[in-house]
């Protein structure tokens, strides 16, 4: 369906001549396409392989008592820990050395390493370092892949795809059993620090927007899902200006997308894409 013949569809609805403005148009057609994504759109297969995170506990707990510096020798490629209190720390590593602060509870830092290296904990009060711990190595360059310090793995999934809309179903293994070791919530993947194995993590795909400036441009959504589009995209356009005709298009859609349930199912794409997490 191109860019041309969604006007020529909302326009053929029964109730108009003319759009309010262009812009008010593609903003509909885009707001549209995202809310039949989510409710209806394709579904893709992430495939994840997690491997357990090797890492060395220092410490499970450690209490700065103010005025003297602490210091720890590292020697890996990563390290955590978690901090309750206020004061700094010091990371030396190669021929870096960065400074940080912290305040509050529980607070987590992660970082990399060039090999060996030192943390320096100070601060004129007392504070609390909890489970600094260090890997051996590495398979990300993001931060925020680092088992935080009580083990579990946080990824990001926009980290991990670049068309993210929502999670579709729950994550399994290779074979299509639940993994009811991961977790999905909020565009986060978390994993325990013994995962190990195939993650695949069904999501439904981020539609394309449309710029409106070619008429042949076409819409990125399932075949089944484009006369939902017309119906939704002119609820939007006169949301604000007309409630009457509003509702009718929204009474439409709904009843459209309900005839599309019943008669089809969803297909999940084939396409995958492989990462190597932690």
């Amino acid at each position: 369906m191109t860019f041309k013949q969604i006007k020529q569809s909302i326009l053929a609805l029964g109730f108009e001549t003319e759009f309010p403005s262009d812009e008010a148009l593609l903003c509909a057609i885009n707001r549209a396409a995202r809310w039949i994504g989510t409710e209806r759109g394709a579904v893709c297969v992430h495939r994840l392989f997690a491997d357990t995170a090797k890492g060395t506990q220092l410490f499970f707990r450690h209490v700065h008592h103010g005025g003297e510096s602490d210091v720890f020798t590292l020697s890996g490629k990563a390290y955590c820990f978690a901090v309750c209190g206020n004061g700094s720390f010091t990371v030396h590593t190669g021929d870096r050395s960065e400074t940080f602060s912290f305040s509050g509870n529980h607070s987590v830092f992660r970082g990399f390493l060039a090999g060996e290296g030192q943390i320096v904990f100070s601060g004129e009060h007392l504070f609390t370092i909890y489970r600094l711990t260090v890997f051996s190595d590495t398979v990300s360059d993001l931060a925020s892949q680092i088992p935080a310090p009580d083990g579990e793995r946080v990824l990001q999934m926009e980290d991990m795809v670049d068309d993210f809309l929502c999670f579709y179903a729950a994550p399994t293994d290779e074979s299509g059993k639940v993994r009811t070791d991961v977790r999905l919530d909020g565009g986060q993947v978390f994993l325990p620090t013994d995962c190990t194995g195939e993650v695949r993590i069904p999501y439904r795909h981020l539609p394309r927007e449309m710029s409106g400036l070619s008429d042949e441009e076409t819409l990125d959504l399932p075949r089944e899902c484009e006369p939902l589009l017309p119906l939704l995209a002119a609820h939007f356009i006169w949301l604000d200006d007309d409630a009457d005709k509003a509702t009718e298009y929204m009474a439409r859609y709904r009843e459209a997308l309900a005839t599309i349930r019943r008669e089809t199912v969803s297909a999940v794409s084939p396409r995958y894409e492989d990462v190597i997490g932690w």
